[in-house]
């Protein structure tokens, strides 16, 4: 039977609950399904006492057809879905999310990357306020500036060839006219940033951008942790850092903080600590 999803079957569904916690007592306020995986954390979000979801619906169509659709649901406090964009596109994935207040930034790739940006102001009535398709699509988004919004992402070919990893500026002053400010292409197969978002150090007040990156050759692979920065509109890199870990799992593990003036950079091998504007190094700590 024909369901709120506009599909005649959903594979997979998803069962939420709603934990109270009074005083350190922790009660069962409400429990829900929703039709739907969801992707990560970034795909849910609570807001003025609604929770807002991104999910993937992967299923068979009125028309029988197999079918992946990223749909948006809006939930009260029971859980109960009280509106839903039900099909953001066709045979497409959700790819990342990211709620800024009332609105939600959504990619879904299958082979070109829309960026929708949803007004969600009236939960009641969601809506597309604008959509922009470029190559490739975005894994992580994370909130740059006011009306700015930076994708971390693979980067593609009009028919969905991977070429490598992407930086994105979107420009979404104006939701209903989104754009791509900036773009710059990571000349790396893969990251761990891609997969988690831990793996990605944003700092924005030093216009700082680093992740670990690897790149495969002859059977191997080589390592780097790469610092970009963002000025003047546009990506450049600001160095690379090495990362004495040749094996991918320890590569995985890699992270990048800031505190005060410097930038440490972790490994299972140790602490290396630069300079954050200089990008020198100052000091290395191995560990045992």
């Amino acid at each position: 039977a024909r369901d709120e999803t506009g599909m005649r079957s959903v594979t997979e569904k998803t069962k939420l609950a709603r934990i109270a916690l009074d005083e350190g007592r922790l009660t069962a306020a409400a429990e829900g399904t929703v039709p739907g995986v969801l992707l990560n954390q970034f795909a849910m979000d609570d807001y003025e006492g609604r929770l807002r979801l991104a999910v993937t619906l992967n299923g068979v169509s009125t028309s029988g057809q197999w079918e992946s659709t990223p749909s948006l649901l809006v939930l009260d406090g029971d859980l109960e879905v009280i509106s839903s964009i039900p099909k953001l596109a066709t045979n497409e994935t959700v790819q990342s999310v990211r709620f800024v207040g009332p609105v939600a930034y959504v990619v879904s790739f299958r082979q070109i990357d829309p960026l929708f940006a949803i007004d969600l102001s009236d939960p009641a009535a969601p809506k597309v306020m604008g959509e922009l398709k470029i190559p490739g699509f975005s894994t992580y988004l994370h909130p740059w500036a006011d009306g700015q919004l930076l994708g971390l992402g693979m980067d593609a070919t009009d028919d969905g060839m991977f070429t490598g990893l992407k930086l994105s500026m979107f420009d979404t002053s104006d939701p209903f006219a989104l754009k791509e400010q900036a773009v710059l292409k990571v000349p790396y197969a893969d990251s761990e940033a891609l997969r988690n978002h831990k793996a990605v150090l944003i700092d924005s007040e030093r216009s700082l951008i680093g992740f670990p990156t690897l790149n495969y050759s002859g059977g191997g692979s080589t390592a780097d942790y790469v610092v970009y920065r963002f000025e003047d509109g546009a990506f450049r890199l600001a160095g690379k850092l090495p990362v004495e870990a040749s094996e991918q799992q320890w590569v995985s593990s890699v992270r990048g903080l800031t505190i005060g003036d410097s930038l440490y950079v972790v490994t299972e091998r140790g602490v290396d600590v630069y300079g954050a504007d200089s990008l020198e190094k100052v000091a290395s700590e191995e560990l045992g």
